[in-house]
């Protein structure tokens, strides 16, 4: 009887590890899907916004891809295709300032040329 309870005993650990170390790897696997969706949604998000192809314009190649599937953004990860958003918005930036300064010249030279009109009566 006392070697039963302690053979019961024995069954219930290793049953109550066994079902640790299945929880434990099920939210490891959560955890990696997550991850995954994660991925996924910041690649399609920095994808449309930087205008790459969408899979239903390309029929030939996706048979009933429709604007769900998102876009192609091929063997991009989250990392490389937010160095490229980066990059991006850099040069953006730079010609937004170079378009204002030429602006401001233009603007200048109008403001000088308003000034110096001949103002005859």
């Amino acid at each position: 009887m006392r070697d039963t309870k302690k053979y019961l005993g024995l069954l219930q650990a290793r049953n109550y590890a066994r079902s640790k170390e299945l929880e434990r790897r099920m939210d490891h696997e959560l955890y990696k899907r997550v991850l995954s969706l994660t991925e996924d949604e910041v690649c399609q998000f920095l994808g449309r916004a930087l205008g790459y192809p969408w899979y239903c314009d390309d029929q030939k190649n996706f048979p009933g891809a429709t604007p769900d599937d998102g876009v192609c953004v091929g063997e991009h990860v989250a990392e490389t295709i937010a160095a490229e958003a980066a990059l991006e918005i850099y040069n953006l930036r730079a010609r937004v300032t170079a378009l204002e300064q030429a602006l401001d010249s233009v603007r200048a030279e109008r403001n000088q040329l308003r000034g110096s009109r001949c103002m005859c009566t």
